[in-house]
């Protein structure tokens, strides 16, 4: 899956350079050939600002939409027993809980890792999502739009 506002940035940069460059074919003095050069160059210097926004903006969020989709029947695989990480899905976000050692074995006061534990979340936490913006994504439950 591609990344549209990258697309966007790509794609504006591509036509401006062109322009340029036409520009710069048609120019019939030293002087206007490089201004040109030097607005492709200030231009070029301008794309990769943009592209490193961009990354660095992808970096701080998971894009959900190109992670693994589990039914609740996968999701119960990794319950944290026999080799399989304790991963929990709350609000249709599937987490890895392995890095928290409370939830070593899969459980975690009286909650069983491999389900869908929303509604658990919610009365313990107030629904306080800061908690889980550390852990890492692995992917959302079937059928569900974050």
């Amino acid at each position: 899956m591609h990344n549209p506002k990258l697309v966007e940035v790509i794609y504006q940069y591509k036509n401006e350079i062109c322009f340029l460059n036409q520009m710069k074919i048609l120019s019939t003095s030293t002087n206007e050939i490089n201004n040109y050069n030097d607005k492709m160059e200030e231009r070029t210097n301008q794309f990769i600002e943009q592209i490193e926004q961009v990354m660095n903006e992808n970096e701080a969020r998971t894009d959900t939409d190109m992670l693994r989709e589990f039914t609740l029947e996968e999701l119960a695989v990794y319950n944290g027993t026999n080799g399989n990480p304790p991963f929990v899905a709350v609000n249709g976000t599937v987490y890895d809980m392995s890095s928290i050692t409370l939830w070593s074995g899969g459980r975690h006061f009286g909650m069983i890792a491999g389900r869908d534990l929303s509604q658990q979340f919610i009365t313990c936490h107030q629904g306080i999502t800061t908690r889980l913006e550390k852990l890492p994504i692995v992917g959302k439950v079937s059928g569900t739009v974050n």
